[in-house]
């Protein structure tokens, strides 16, 4: 009798415990839907906002939790919306934020070699290197120069799927930034654009066919003759070559800081680009250069904006 009313309580408690167990269970799943709904209504309002409500929620979260004097040189947000699992949240990426220390510490070697070490070259060299750009068809009065790699492009391995190959002494397989052909398709509306490349001319003529077979965008191509080599092999992208254009109206982009050494306040910086598919910097890019466009003199509104002799005086 004791056994089988020892073996019907233990009966009636395990059933109890897995009751319990199904609840708890339930209770999770409940609460979990609840979470996801919660998080799906939030992400819902912020798709209704603006692009430009965003962007203020963007700088409101990297004000707050991290602030650096020279943020605004990287283009694109540092925080990103996972939209994925409907979780309203932006997310620090900590990748960007170291990535942005190794940035401003190679701009800023760049610009310190430019102002300590670089030396100007005579007037007769200057002027036996002058050039005539290629007149566009639609000048726009603004001219922007562009570097190739790192900056539009990446040099990759045969393994890394690359976009196009070019076949000449050897192969050479390349990978073309995010964004890089909207880029060009955008800004081709407000600035005159050239290719400005230390890379040799083969090379950079095979490029823009690839990157723009019609020259719809591109206009013409510098190269490695264009440019002045340093004692220690550095290439520099002197504009005080460029004939018959206002100064003023020029601006360069390129990774390498000491390229466009010689007019500092003519150059935009960018992060240089080894192959991330997620950059988004050209995509960001585009709205400083349509805003750049409309100034009467870019070197003030550079200087202004990029603060790159301010960053000369930063401590690392």
């Amino acid at each position: 009798m004791f056994n089988t009313q020892n073996k019907n309580q233990i009966k009636q408690l395990n059933n109890t415990n897995k009751y319990k167990i199904i609840i708890n269970k339930n209770q999770k799943k409940i609460n979990k839907n609840q979470k996801l709904k919660f998080f799906k209504k939030q992400n819902q309002e912020l798709n209704k906002r603006t692009f430009s409500d965003s962007n203020i929620i963007i700088n409101q979260k990297v004000s707050n939790n991290y602030s650096h004097l020279f943020i605004h040189l990287l283009y694109s947000p540092l925080y990103r919306l996972n939209e994925s699992i409907y979780i309203y949240l932006f997310t620090l990426c900590i990748y960007k934020k170291e990535l942005l220390k190794k940035y401003l510490l190679l701009t800023f070697r760049g610009l310190q070699y430019s102002i300590k070490c670089l030396r100007s070259p005579s007037e007769q060299y200057i002027l036996q290197k002058q050039v005539v750009l290629k007149t566009p068809k639609n000048p726009k009065g603004n001219i922007l120069y562009l570097d190739l790699d790192e900056t539009l492009i990446h040099v990759c391995q045969i393994w890394d799927n690359p976009d196009f190959i070019i076949y000449e002494k050897y192969i050479i397989p390349i990978k073309i930034r995010p964004f890089c052909k909207e880029f060009l398709q955008k800004i081709a509306q407000y600035w005159d654009i050239y290719i400005f490349t230390a890379s040799q001319k083969k090379y950079a003529n095979a490029v823009c066919d690839f990157l723009d077979p019609q020259r719809e965008y591109i206009i013409d191509i510098l190269t490695r003759e264009n440019c002045m080599e340093t004692k220690n092999g550095l290439f520099i992208k002197d504009l005080r070559i460029i004939k018959d254009k206002d100064i003023k109206k020029m601006a360069i982009v390129d990774n390498l800081s000491h390229s466009y050494g010689f007019q500092i306040e003519n150059g935009i910086p960018i992060l240089e680009w080894k192959g991330d598919q997620k950059d988004e910097e050209l995509k960001y890019l585009i709205n400083y250069l349509i805003n750049l466009s409309r100034q009467d003199d870019v070197r003030i509104y550079n200087q202004k904006k990029l603060k790159l002799k301010e960053l000369l005086n930063y401590t690392f």
